[in-house]
Order: C-alpha cells, then structure tokens, then sequence
C-alpha cells in the first residue's frame, strides 16, 4: 500500500508541474507574441494597399522579418517551458562531458560571431564530467554564447571556457572584453524578460537568455555568477561562470 501511495503522489507532483509550466507558457506566449504578430498582419495590409511591387516586396519583408523573431521567441517560450516542467525528473545516470559539448556548440557559433566581427575562441582539457541532460545543457551554452556575441560588440574577443575544479567539480565560463553590465544591474538581468544593453537602449531579444541559463543550471545543481573579466580596464568585459558539483 505504500508503494501505491509514493506512485500516487509522484504523479501527482508531475501533473502539477506540468500543469503549472502550461499555464506559464500560454500567458507569456500571449504576452510576448502580441507585437510580432501585429507587425505581421500590418504590413500585409500594407502590402495589399501598395500601389508598386517594390513597395509590396518591402512590406512583405518586413513581415517576414516579424514572422521569423515569433518563430525565436516561441522556440525560447518552449524551451522556458520544458525547463519548468522538468523541475522534478532525476538526474541522468550517464555523465557528460562537457568539454567535448562545449568545444561543439563553440565551433557551431564560429561563423555567427565571424559575422559580427566577434573573435571566438574555446579552451579547455578534458574530459570534464557533470551530471546533467545534454540537449537541455546545450541550450544553457547557446544562450551564454549568443548573449555574449550580441552584446560584447564588433572587435570583441569571447571564449568559452571549460574548468574541473580540486573537488571534482566543473565550470564552464564565457568571458569578453566587450563593455561589460554594470554591478547594479546584474540581479535584475537574471530575471526573466529583462534585456541587457546600455541605459536607453532597447536591444534584439526578449530578456530569457540568462533566467534560462540560471534555471538550467539550477536543475542539475549548478550556480551562476557575472562578474568583470577586466575590472581596471576602459571595458571591464564579463565573465559568466555556471559552477556544478562533483558527479556523485
């Protein structure tokens, strides 16, 4: 009867998880797709009122600009939701090595941050073993690289790191010498829809970023930091270190 009562009661802890990750999901998707989904039926009103086909192409790209940032905030409101509801699963018996995933992921961006005249570059020596899931790890990357290659500014320098601590432990970093956050607004950039950039500025991208980095590591009993990579220097840069324990 026990055994029954434990099944019981762990199903309905999952249920309610589940339920509760639905409900943070339908009202932030609302919330956050009403502007791209306005832009998108305005400028195909405007495309059927042009009186030119130059005139119509501009508007249609512009919605299909609208179109493509409700694709990627959707994709981020998914992943935002899987990661609540995955607050009570075990952790996966199989280590990761993070240095093999990091390097990855890393050469993944190159050609991105290439783009945006970003020198990105990888060290570390592994392996380097966490207990963690590596598709939900992987995100927790994507998103330190891509805050990082969006903020740290033309001519900048990233690297990802990847360290095993004495304990047994691993780090992983993502350092740039770009303008850097300001201590003040540290905490309140890790909070969900909050978005970095200077004062006044109003830069790509919803705020999620780092509150999915925090969670993430979170669920496999990491901690995040922000700190200055350069704290004397004209830009101070920013080093975001996600410290995990020791696989047990």
């Amino acid at each position: 009867m026990r055994g029954l009562v434990d099944t019981v009661n762990g199903f309905m802890l999952r249920l309610d998880t589940a339920l509760r990750a639905m409900r943070s999901f339908t009202g932030n998707a609302s919330h956050q797709l009403r502007t791209p989904l306005a832009v998108v039926r305005t400028q195909l009103a405007l495309a059927v009122r042009a009186g030119d086909l130059p005139a119509a192409r501009a508007a249609a790209q512009a919605g299909d600009a609208a179109l493509a940032e409700a694709e990627r905030i959707l994709a981020q409101l998914l992943l935002l939701a899987r990661v609540d509801a995955a607050g009570g699963a075990p952790l996966p018996d199989a280590p990761l090595d993070l240095v093999a995933l990091a390097r990855d992921l890393t050469a993944e961006k190159v050609p991105a941050a290439a783009e945006a005249g970003i020198d990105l570059g990888f060290a570390g020596a592994g392996p380097v073993l966490l207990r963690a899931e590596p598709v939900l790890m992987g995100e927790l990357l994507r998103n330190l690289l891509d805050n990082a290659l969006t903020y740290a500014g033309r001519g900048a320098e990233v690297t990802v790191r990847v360290l095993a601590t004495p304990e047994g432990g691993a780090v992983l970093a993502v350092e740039d010498d770009g303008p850097g956050i300001a201590p003040a607004r540290r905490a309140a950039l890790r909070g969900r829809f909050v978005r970095g950039g200077a004062e006044g500025e109003h830069p790509a991208g919803m705020g999620l970023g780092l509150a999915i980095v925090e969670e993430i590591a979170t669920l496999f009993g990491g901690s995040l930091s922000l700190e200055d990579a350069a704290p004397d220097a004209p830009r101070r840069g920013l080093v975001v270190r996600v410290a995990f324990p020791p696989v047990g």
